[in-house]
């Protein structure tokens, strides 16, 4: 019970977060010959990171296993001390994705805790403990289109949460 209720907690908050960003309500004020130069740099600098390569942190886990080929699209840090989100596209099957993750992990010494979800209904969802650490996860298929928008392809949007520091103990 205490377990769902901390995961249902951190749902919550990182709504709350998304929800309460800028761009989504506050402040109709007009802002200032300062704060508009401010605002040019730092999308200026937005702009130009969009263009860096994405790559997994240094201190990524060895035993937490990443798909082959899979193409990483967003790695944020939820909390300072310890939740990180990942996103991953991946060209291939929704049973072979996940099949892949349950091996991958359980081989690596992690206990699967709870599946939901099938591929019969396009979405699976589960988590895997080891040594107070949870990988969360949710796979289901997407589409990705080209930067023109005149191509388009399917993919695996694999979503994943790693917790390190026993957040669900």
């Amino acid at each position: 019970m205490q377990k769902c209720f901390k995961f249902f907690l951190f749902l919550a908050l990182t709504g709350i977060v998304f929800f309460t960003s800028p761009g989504c309500g506050g402040s109709k004020n007009k802002k200032s010959s300062e704060e508009i130069e401010t605002t040019e740099n730092l999308e200026e600098e937005i702009s130009e990171a969009e263009y860096e390569e994405l790559i997994l942190p240094a201190d990524f886990p060895d035993d937490i296993a990443v798909y082959p080929d899979g193409e990483l699209e967003v790695v944020h840090k939820l909390h300072p001390d310890s939740i990180w989100h990942f996103e991953f596209a991946i060209k291939e099957d929704l049973d072979k994705v996940a099949s892949y993750y349950k091996d991958e992990f359980t081989k690596n010494g992690w206990t699967a805790e709870g599946e939901s979800g099938s591929v019969e209904i396009e979405v699976v969802a589960f988590n895997f403990l080891k040594d107070g650490r949870t990988v969360l996860f949710d796979i289901r298929p997407d589409e990705r289109y080209s930067d023109d928008m005149s191509e388009s392809w399917d993919i695996i949007f694999v979503r994943m949460d790693y917790f390190p520091l026993g957040y669900f103990e």
